[in-house]
């Protein structure tokens, strides 16, 4: 449990950092962002399901 919990928030203190300067970036630094999103949100739906 403990290292799940790790997990999340490595996780999300990751992303609040790179989405500090996310008015700034380009389409192609979006669409990574917008993809890498999809998977961790896809790994937490798995996740709970278990649960």
């Amino acid at each position: 449990m403990w290292i799940k919990l790790n997990e999340h928030i490595r996780a999300m203190e990751q992303a609040k950092n790179s989405l500090l300067d996310l008015d700034e970036m380009d389409d192609k630094d979006l669409d990574r962002i917008r993809g890498e999103s999809a998977v961790l949100a896809q790994k937490d739906r798995e996740i709970r399901a278990r649960e």
